[in-house]
């Protein structure tokens, strides 16, 4: 989970890394349930490329791209380094603060980690 600094009543964006390709329909519903789940402000996943394209077709079956975005799994690593750059340059701009938290796993219509 990606808590916003000064989390107040702000929900935290879900994250999921994906490596490795699940069956269409586990996907389907995995990608259903985080759009339908109202604990967290949406859902982003890293995704290797061939993983990414089965993703994407789930999120669309799922009518989802409001509330799942997929991205290369590489994304965080290039926006963390572009923030370090520009904090390094001497930026005005600092990067902003978030509390990374490992997700339990529990039931939010038996698929997805924790809400609440």
């Amino acid at each position: 989970m990606l808590w916003p600094a000064g989390a107040g009543l702000q929900l935290p964006v879900a994250v999921e890394v994906e490596l490795t390709i699940k069956a269409p329909r586990r996907l389907l519903e995995i990608c259903r349930a985080w759009a339908r789940c109202r604990c967290v402000a949406g859902t982003l996943y890293l995704a290797a490329p061939e993983v990414r394209r089965a993703l994407e077709r789930a999120i669309d079956g799922a009518q989802a791209r409001e509330r799942v975005v997929a991205v290369a799994l590489d994304a965080l690593q290039r926006v963390l380094r572009k923030l370090r750059s520009a904090t390094d340059a001497g930026s005005n701009r600092a990067p902003a603060t978030i509390r990374l938290h490992r997700a339990t796993r529990a039931s939010c219509a038996g698929t997805l980690p924790a809400c609440g």
